[in-house]
């Protein structure tokens, strides 16, 4: 693949990101959250200070053809009917946990409405 398919790919999915943000935290207006272009050190979100108020993370976007992470959300599904949850783990790295991304979005908007 192309770097610039490759970019263009996660530029598409960073624009999902701010899409499905917008319509969960309606306090926020589409000039507070930007998709950074591509070359630019830091997050693929650029923040204003409201929406780092309510949303107190750096993202980055990433879209892959495959994923072994994927398997292992499908496994966890089949488990029952709750929400899967992944947690992983390399050598001497901290857990991280893989959950769907809408799922984390609702999450954080029942968070932050206590906040508004």
């Amino acid at each position: 693949m192309l770097t610039s398919s490759a970019k263009a790919k996660g530029r598409a999915l960073a624009k999902w990101l701010k899409h499905e943000i917008l319509q969960r935290f309606n306090q926020l207006h589409d000039d507070d959250l930007s998709v950074t272009s591509s070359g630019v050190t830091g997050g693929d979100l650029t923040q204003s200070p409201a929406a780092t108020a309510l949303l107190p993370y750096q993202w980055e976007c990433k879209a892959y053809a495959r994923f072994a992470g994927y398997a292992f959300y499908d496994q966890a599904a089949r488990h029952g009917d709750r929400e899967p949850i992944v947690i992983i783990r390399a050598n001497r790295r901290r857990p991280l946990a893989i959950i769907d991304a809408e799922h984390f979005l609702d999450l954080l908007k029942g968070t932050n409405e206590t906040k508004i």
